[in-house]
């Protein structure tokens, strides 16, 4: 029982404090199907890395080895080029003297072809054939390996000049023929009309061999220094 005299005021009850537990988030378990994904993927990236990577290596050795094979042709036709060089120096030789005519002339002589004669100090001499038993070459102040002022060409041939002769009769016109024997070899001489070449031209034949000697002029002063080279032609 409380007194009222003295004020004071009856203590009210209060309920309890009521402490509420921390809630923490819930971590989401992965599921393994999801993990084994994400491992595929991982490799699949890392092996179209390692493909990718060995396409370009592979691309790039083939370039490398392209660029290689260019380089070795160009040393195998370089070689060639030296040896083919070589071959007709040592296939051919030239040697300078006085003809009987008082006339400064070189002297050609081909092992290959198993001939030589004698030409013009101011001509030149190049080979537009060779092989194991050809040389073929074009004479003239100008001659290149393409063409001359005449040339010496080996045809073989197992019958005689004049049937040779007869054979050509529908595309070369022969006049003024003669035959004779210079330095122990039948020759043929000719002169020739071959469409808009004019000439004269000297046929050897040996071991069944035709070789054919052509100036492609009728000039008076070129066929003098031709009938040089008829004169010194020799077969071996």
């Amino acid at each position: 029982m409380h007194s009222e005299g003295n004020g004071m005021q009856p203590i009210k009850e209060e309920s309890p404090i009521q402490v509420q537990a921390e809630v923490k988030p819930e971590k989401k378990k992965i599921d393994g199907s999801v993990r084994v994904n994400i491992t595929a993927i991982a490799a699949l990236v890392v092996a179209l890395a390692s493909l990718f990577y060995f396409v370009y290596l592979n691309s790039n050795q083939k370039v490398q080895i392209a660029e290689l094979d260019l380089r070795l042709s160009k040393v195998e036709n370089t070689v060639k080029d030296v040896r083919a060089d070589t071959q007709e120096l040592q296939e051919s030789t030239e040697t300078t003297a006085i003809s009987a005519d008082g006339l400064v002339v070189k002297s050609f002589v081909s092992t290959k072809g198993g001939y030589q004669f004698n030409y013009p100090e101011a001509w030149k001499i190049e080979t537009f054939e060779l092989n194991e038993v050809v040389q073929n070459v074009y004479f003239g102040p100008g001659a290149t390996v393409e063409k001359g002022l005449g040339q010496v060409k080996m045809i073989k041939y197992d019958k005689s000049v004049d049937a040779y002769l007869a054979e050509n009769e529908s595309e070369v016109e022969f006049e003024n023929t003669t035959r004779g024997v210079i330095n122990g070899v039948s020759v043929t001489k000719a002169d020739f009309k071959s469409g808009k070449v004019n000439g004269f031209a000297a046929f050897f034949i040996k071991n069944g061999t035709i070789y054919s000697l052509q100036l492609n002029s009728i000039d008076p002063k070129d066929k003098v220094l031709f009938d040089v080279l008829v004169k010194s032609f020799e077969i071996k």
